[in-house]
């Protein structure tokens, strides 16, 4: 028996989403690394930072782990 998952089984969850930014925000703040930096860094943009950070876009999980090795932590730290 296939059963196929849909998005009705893992909605998203904006919660999360949230609470990574704010904990991307701490971690970087605690490191006194700018955004500026942070962005060059990880070769996004400032804004796409900045979106992270307010909660108004989530991070794909490749973005993520780049994220964390410059913040010098675990990925799994923002969940």
């Amino acid at each position: 028996m296939t059963v196929f998952l849909t998005a009705h089984y893992f909605p998203y969850n904006g919660h999360m989403a949230k609470l990574r930014g704010n904990r991307i925000r701490e971690r970087r703040l605690a490191l006194g690394i700018t955004q500026e930096d942070l962005a060059k860094a990880v070769k996004m943009s400032v804004s796409t930072i900045n979106r992270f950070e307010r909660n108004k876009g989530d991070a794909k999980a490749s973005v993520l782990f780049d994220i964390a090795k410059v913040l010098k932590c675990r990925m799994e730290d923002f969940f």
